[in-house]
C-alpha cells in the first residue's frame, strides 16, 4: 500500500508539474506578461529550484518528511490556482515562487521518503521504480497540455487538468503513514532487527 501510495504522489505531482513547467514561458504570455517578463518568471523558477533542494534538505531534518510531502504539493497547487484564476506580472511572479522552491524539492524528498519507507535490501528497486512512476507523469503531461492549447487555443483547460492531479496528489500524501526513529527503523525495514541481534 505504501508503495502504491508513494508512485501515486511521485507520477501526479510530475503530471501536474511537466504540464506547467514545459508551457510555463507560454502560459505567462497568456495571461498578459510580455516575452521579457516570461522570461524573468523562467529566471525565478530556476534561482527557486535551487532554494527548495537546499530547503528540502534543512527541512527534512526538522520537520515530518510526510508533512513536507503535503507541503510540497498544496504550495504548486496554490501557484496554478493563481495562473488559473490570476492574470498580471504580480501574479506570475508569485506563482514562478511557489513553482520554482516546492517543485525543486520534490525528488530528494521523494528519494527520502523511499528510504524511509523501505529496508536497505529493497531500496534500489523502490527508489527507482518510483522515478519511473515520475516519468510516466512528467513525460506525458507536457504533450497533452499542447495538444490541449491547440484543440482549444487557450491553456485554461490545460491548468485546470493540473489543479485536478495536485489535488489527487495531495490525497496520496495525505493517506502516507508517519514513522518514527532512525531510517533503519522505518517501516519494511529488517535491518534494525538484524544490528541488534548481532
Amino acid at each position: 500500500r505504501i508503495w502504491w501510495l508513494l508512485a501515486r504522489w511521485n507520477m501526479l505531482f510530475a503530471f501536474a508539474i511537466g504540464s506547467i513547467m514545459l508551457h510555463l514561458a507560454a502560459m505567462m504570455q497568456d495571461r498578459g506578461l510580455s516575452l521579457a517578463q516570461a522570461a524573468t518568471a523562467l529566471s525565478i523558477v530556476g534561482l527557486g529550484g535551487f532554494a527548495g533542494n537546499l530547503m528540502a534538505g534543512w527541512l527534512v531534518d526538522r520537520v515530518s518528511a510526510t508533512r513536507l510531502a503535503r507541503l510540497f504539493v498544496l504550495a504548486p497547487l496554490a501557484a496554478a490556482v493563481m495562473l488559473y484564476l490570476g492574470s498580471g506580472v504580480a501574479v506570475a511572479l508569485t506563482a514562478a515562487v511557489l513553482l520554482g522552491v516546492f517543485s525543486g524539492g520534490d525528488h530528494s524528498l521523494s528519494v527520502f521518503l523511499a528510504r524511509r519507507y523501505f529496508s536497505a535490501e529493497t531500496f534500489g528497486r523502490a527508489s527507482a521504480s518510483q522515478q519511473m512512476a515520475t516519468a510516466c507523469g512528467s513525460g506525458v503531461s507536457p504533450w497533452l497540455a499542447g495538444l490541449i492549447h491547440d484543440r482549444t487555443g487557450s491553456y485554461d483547460v490545460a491548468l485546470a487538468m493540473s489543479i485536478g492531479a495536485f489535488v489527487l496528489a495531495v490525497g496520496a500524501a495525505w493517506l502516507l503513514p508517519e514513522f518514527r526513529g532512525s531510517p533503519a527503523a522505518a517501516p519494511g525495514d529488517t535491518t534494525a532487527g538484524a544490528g541488534a541481534g548481532a
